[in-house]
């Protein structure tokens, strides 16, 4: 395994050792690393954020295990499973740092890879109700063509072509709003977490969300306005709340007064956590919750619905990846998952977050 130690006693903490196999991950020379900063690693996509993190541990005296992106000598870059970790003396003094690597480009790849995927399958689901709008608006813009047709071939007064256009412009302009808002949702990005609050990027989701429902399912959003800010994937948290939308949405079939509400809130964890809560630590955290009232989940299924390829759906109209997935990106954004389900009456997935101090990007 690639290793190295630095000494922190000295100025800018140089490195002092590095083994074969960092050699070979890195394509350095022993004499190119001596006595240099693990930074000449860093480059430009590197995330500052998780440096920042790396210098507050060690600022702080303290082991920190993270993934970071990195460059070799030739400047390919690599994603380092990173741990550091001080070594004291006898005194309890710190005399070096010991940093052990990992590439696991590979199992980023797939994971990004699977990702994509989720992604593209919550997207076939969205277009489904998005293709009878736009079948809708394409019906109005041919009626409207049609109506401007027979005007022209009986010399109608210019004046009587208003309405019709402007009505062509309305529907035009939806039809590519919508467009819009599927290759916003379709595009794949880089997943980098920044500070957002939630109930902005709620609002984004919103038209497409309503769209997806259609006018027979009542969706309802209820924003906390005081709501803290959190630090997270946007393009993953988007997937995540789509997917519970979209098995919501599922939940309502044949059910009368259908309902969808999805709300968000601040929460405050002392050490005294109550029960349900083992998966956080003490602190600040913000949710946001998606609640049906449709059929509701077996106990039995309940305990698998988190389970990767798990799934009720006819064979061909699901994965079983969305929730398992919706339970990856929460657990690697530091929060957890929390599901409530009563048979007949319906269904609540709420999503914890930490929050932070830190100013929406």
């Amino acid at each position: 395994m690639p290793m190295l130690v630095t000494d922190p006693n000295q100025v800018d903490n140089p490195i002092v050792f590095v083994n074969s196999a960092f050699l070979n991950l890195t394509g350095y020379d022993v004499e190119e690393l001596m006595g240099n900063n693990c930074r000449l690693l860093q480059g430009p996509e590197t995330s500052r954020a998780t440096i920042s993190e790396i210098r507050d541990a060690i600022a702080e005296g303290r082991e920190i295990n993270t993934e970071i992106l990195n460059y070799r000598k030739d400047g390919s870059s690599f994603w380092n499973a990173l741990f550091i970790s001080p070594v004291r003396n006898e005194a309890g003094d710190i005399v070096y740092y010991f940093a052990s690597q990992l590439d696991i480009s590979r199992r980023r790849d797939a994971e990004e890879a699977l990702r994509q995927s989720q992604k593209m399958e919550a997207l076939g689901q969205l277009t489904g109700g998005i293709a009878h709008d736009f079948n809708n608006l394409l019906q109005v813009m041919s009626g409207y063509v049609d109506i401007m047709k027979l005007g022209i071939e009986h010399k109608f007064d210019l004046g009587r072509f208003v309405i019709p256009v402007e009505r062509m412009r309305d529907a035009v302009t939806r039809a590519s709003t919508l467009t819009q808002q599927l290759l916003a949702f379709a595009r794949k990005q880089e997943l980098r977490g920044r500070v957002i609050n939630l109930n902005s990027r709620l609002d984004d989701i919103r038209e497409l969300a309503d769209n997806t429902f259609g006018e027979t399912k009542a969706l309802s959003f209820v924003p906390d306005p005081s709501l803290r800010n959190c630090q997270l994937d946007v393009s993953q948290f988007e997937v995540a709340v789509l997917n519970l939308l979209l098995n919501a949405r599922d939940a309502l079939q044949g059910r009368d007064n259908p309902q969808v509400t999805v709300r968000t809130g601040n929460l405050s964890l002392t050490d005294r956590r109550p029960i349900g809560f083992a998966q956080l630590t003490p602190g600040e955290y913000v949710w946001v919750s998606v609640s049906d009232n449709g059929v509701g989940i077996p106990p039995h299924v309940l305990a698998h619905v988190m389970d990767p390829f798990f799934t009720t759906k006819e064979e061909g109209k699901g994965t079983g990846l969305g929730l398992s997935m919706v339970y990856g990106f929460v657990r690697q954004s530091g929060g957890a998952v929390d599901i409530y389900s009563e048979r007949g009456h319906g269904t609540t997935v709420r999503l914890y977050f930490p929050a932070v101090a830190a100013d929406a990007g």
